[in-house]
């Protein structure tokens, strides 16, 4: 007769019984009363098996995981690109090889930006050091590099330039690229009625004789025209100018401008301005400035006094520039008052002349920034004459050869600039650009 398991319900001892059969009996091994009704007994599984079962799955996928984690990592081993450390880093942003992908993103692409966000990540690293070695290294090319342009530019403050250096080093160490900027400026222009009636009589009188036509009926309004998204676009100037100095001599995004109180850093430059109507004198010494005489602009189609349009009003601008290296002695300040140039003519409206009379002042002033800081923009000719200087300098200080060339590579970099993705009639402009500084290697002969 076939038989079937059952387990005793105390103590779980299994006993074989006729299947299909009511039965009433005793556990053999606790004595407890059985009975059995014929219905089949359900299947009992241990718990332990289903514990298994589950960490059995669980290693499967974390296995496979694992192996999906490693061989893209073995990928950007393999290819070391920016793109590919990315990729990995979006899909495993917690992944087990997440640092070392972080290491080779910086390695490859030598941008400062990753070698911040590794250090700030990653503070405990035990690659800590060779990855602030590798910051240091960046800097230090840096810093060639501006050494190297401040030696072919001319006409910079040797105190900016000093200031600038100590900048970069102060940078370096915080691990910090970015300098806040600070514009804060304020508008006082006057329509030329609102001057004291002996100004406007005065000079009415002066242009009646000599122009036969009087400012008063002649003479467009300033103060609409310096409404507050003008003002806006003129401070973009100068942001854009500094930003595109430190490019011109810096690597792309080494340093980056932002605005104040976007960020933190700590170090900010602090520039404060003042518009207002551009006037060369008083009437009388004893009177108020509100008495100075306008400076009184023609306005014309054809040049100054033909095609005439109408006279407008000039307008200057005094700035003040200040910054300092936090925790330090190092400060650096200088002011400057710009009026515009004479070419305001050939514009498309009245507008557009106090506009271009405007920019004209603001782009004065930003590359006055970047002249006292070394940060001019150098043409192809100056590289050509400083490879000269420099070769001429190896060929006389054998002792210092390995200085050279390093101070060297900062100045080989920037030129290639002009250089690079250039089409094959461009190099041949440039090549002729570079025959025709021989010319002006005679002036600079006094820099070897």
């Amino acid at each position: 007769m076939e038989k079937i398991i059952i387990n005793c319900n105390d103590c779980n001892h299994k006993m074989r019984i006729p299947k299909h059969k009511k039965i009433t009996f005793s556990c053999p091994k606790c004595s407890c009363p059985m009975a059995y009704d014929g219905t089949p007994q359900p299947i009992k599984i241990k718990k332990s098996r289903f514990y298994i079962i589950g960490g059995i799955i669980v290693l499967a996928i974390a296995y496979f995981s694992f192996f999906d984690d490693y061989f893209k990592y073995l990928q950007v081993k393999s290819e070391r690109t920016e793109v590919v450390c990315n990729q990995y880093a979006y899909k495993f942003p917690d992944g087990y090889f997440i640092e070392e992908v972080a290491m080779i993103k910086f390695q490859t692409t030598r941008d400062i930006e990753h070698v911040k966000d590794f250090m700030n990540t990653y503070p405990d690293s035990k690659e800590y050091k060779e990855v602030e070695d590798f910051k240091n290294q960046l800097w230090a090319s840096e810093i060639k590099r501006y050494d190297s342009i401040v030696n072919v530019n001319t006409g910079f403050d040797k105190e900016a330039v000093s200031f600038f250096r100590n900048l970069l080093l102060y940078m370096r160490d915080q691990n910090n690229t970015e300098i806040q900027l600070d514009l804060q400026g304020d508008v006082e222009v006057k329509d030329f009625e609102e001057y004291p009636e002996e100004v406007i009589t005065l000079l009415d009188m002066q242009f009646k004789a000599s122009e036969n036509r009087t400012v008063t009926d002649n003479i467009a309004a300033i103060k609409k025209h310096y409404r507050r998204g003008n003002i806006r676009s003129y401070e973009r100037i100068i942001t854009n100018s500094i930003e595109e100095s430190f490019e011109n001599v810096l690597s792309e995004n080494f340093i980056k401008i932002v605005k104040e109180g976007s960020s933190d850093t700590g170090v900010a430059i602090k520039i404060t301005y003042h518009i207002k109507n551009q006037e060369y004198g008083n009437l009388d010494a004893q009177e108020d400035e509100g008495t100075g005489v306008p400076n009184i602009w023609v306005y014309g189609k054809d040049g100054a006094t033909n095609g005439f349009i109408s006279y407008i009003i000039g307008v200057s601008i005094a700035y003040d520039f200040k910054m300092a290296i936090p925790d330090t002695q190092f400060t650096y300040a200088f002011s400057h008052k710009t009026n515009a140039l004479d070419d305001i003519n050939n514009v498309a409206n009245i507008e557009d002349g106090y506009q271009r009379m405007t920019e004209q002042n603001f782009y004065n002033y930003a590359n006055d920034i970047s002249v006292k800081f070394g940060l001019t923009n150098i043409t192809f000719c100056d590289c050509v004459l400083a490879r000269k200087v420099f070769t001429k300098k190896m060929e006389t200080n054998g002792a210092d050869i390995k200085a050279l060339q390093r101070e060297y590579i900062g100045l080989q970099n920037t030129c290639e600039k002009f250089s690079r993705n250039k089409s094959e009639a461009e190099l041949e402009v440039l090549n002729k650009e570079a025959e025709a500084c021989g010319d002006q290697e005679k002036e600079n002969d006094k820099a070897v």
